[in-house]
């Protein structure tokens, strides 16, 4: 289960694990209509889910 931490579009939303501090990019069709901060919701296999990092295999992130 995820928790919405920030709604983007209707199509793209950021959730949060529950029980840890992760951050996800979670795509899908409709993902984010209607969905509230602090809302739970269960990802299905039709969704993409991208983990959010601060550096990668390439080195820390640009400001």
């Amino acid at each position: 289960m995820y928790r919405v931490e920030k709604v983007l579009n209707h199509n793209a939303l950021i959730g949060i694990l529950e029980n840890t501090t992760q951050e996800y990019l979670i795509l899908g069709k409709g993902i984010g209509f209607g969905m509230h901060i602090s809302e739970s919701f269960e990802a299905t296999d039709e969704h993409k889910v991208y983990s959010l990092k601060e550096s990668t295999d390439r080195g820390d992130k640009k400001n």
